[in-house]
């Protein structure tokens, strides 16, 4: 005896039942319009980052499904997502002498279908705050600041300590 026996619940399940076990066939409803996984619009995404600063960089999905809205979520919770932008950031600062390298993994859901990517974030020292005492140059948030040594013409001052001298006479 074969029975047909259909369920809906997001997709149509066609189970045929004859004496001594079922089968179960996927049928794709016709009312569903979401038959896609998002995709992610690069293979591969990876930023380089400056230590000291949040922002990462925009990673970007996109739906073969008419009407599909996507969102965004990143782990591991060191990093922030606009769920409607892609736009990644670090919720702290990274430095560069804690670690060089980091590997947040983005997921893209339309609803139904979701899709992971590994991004790659590289840290880069900043360069931009260092100060070299031998040539007096300084430089801070990208703009510089040059100083040049200057030379007096000016006979230097003694202090008394340096033109005290003692005589005895005995």
């Amino acid at each position: 005896m074969k029975k047909n026996i259909v369920i809906n619940f997001f997709m149509s399940l066609v189970l045929t039942c004859f004496m001594g076990g079922c089968d179960v066939a996927e049928k794709l409803d016709s009312n569903d319009t979401n038959k896609h996984a998002p995709v992610f619009n690069q293979s591969s995404y990876e930023f380089n980052v400056t230590e000291n600063t949040t922002i990462v960089g925009v990673v970007e999905a996109t739906d073969a499904d008419e009407g599909s809205k996507i969102e965004y979520s990143v782990t591991p919770n060191l990093f922030l997502i606009n769920i409607n932008s892609g736009t990644v950031s670090f919720k702290d600062p990274p430095k560069f002498n804690n670690r060089s390298v980091y590997n947040p993994v983005i997921t893209a859901f339309d609803g139904e279908f979701s899709t992971d990517i590994t991004v790659t974030v590289n840290i880069t020292q900043n360069t931009t705050n260092v100060v070299s005492i031998g040539s007096n140059t300084q430089a801070a948030n990208s703009n510089q600041i040059s100083t040049s040594t200057e030379t007096s013409t000016e006979t230097p001052t003694e202090t008394p300590a340096e033109t005290s001298t003692e005589t005895s006479t005995e």
